[in-house]
């Protein structure tokens, strides 16, 4: 059986939609709520794959969020052992930084509810239940390059870049 673990950097910003999908398709998952101060594992060893949720943070900010260190710290040990790792806004960015990708600030901020595309591979990568589009609400400003060999999951207009493996 699939079991993820999702790293929760704020409490309102969780699966949400997605826990639904996860379960229609028997996938278990398990929170790691960083905002609670729980330490970041140096592997996954228990777990078949990341998932890497949002927040305020930035990229760059990790002399004011230092376990954003041990966040890049665990994704790069996931990607040398070809584990499954899916990013979401912050996670995204954390994963494009961990895979050798340029992290910067857009051109614009995405705030409000935006419709967010997903690619066919999402659907066929993660999760067989997932919609080619949802409105979701997203805060954002920073964007990153999508890292060699990596595969584009999801995007909006503004910023075609959101979610990756």
């Amino acid at each position: 059986m699939l079991k993820l673990l999702v790293l929760q950097h704020v409490k309102p910003e969780h699966l949400g939609i997605l826990a639904d999908f996860f379960d229609a398709d028997g996938i278990d998952y398990e929170y790691l709520r960083i905002y609670e101060g729980n330490p970041v594992p140096e592997n996954l060893c228990g777990y078949s794959g990341l998932v890497v949720l949002g927040g305020p943070q930035s990229v760059y900010e990790v002399d004011k969020y230092p376990f954003l260190w041990s966040e890049e710290k665990l994704i790069r040990d996931a990607l040398r052992r070809h584990q499954p790792v899916l990013g979401i806004c912050l996670g995204s960015q954390l994963i494009a930084e961990a895979g050798g990708s340029r992290v910067y600030k857009g051109n614009y901020r995405e705030i409000g509810w935006h419709p967010l595309e997903l690619q066919e591979n999402l659907r066929d990568i993660i999760c067989n239940s997932l919609p080619k589009r949802m409105m979701v609400f997203q805060w954002h400003s920073d964007t990153f390059d999508v890292p060699e060999n990596a595969i584009r999951l999801a995007g909006s207009r503004l910023f075609p870049n959101q979610a990756f493996v």
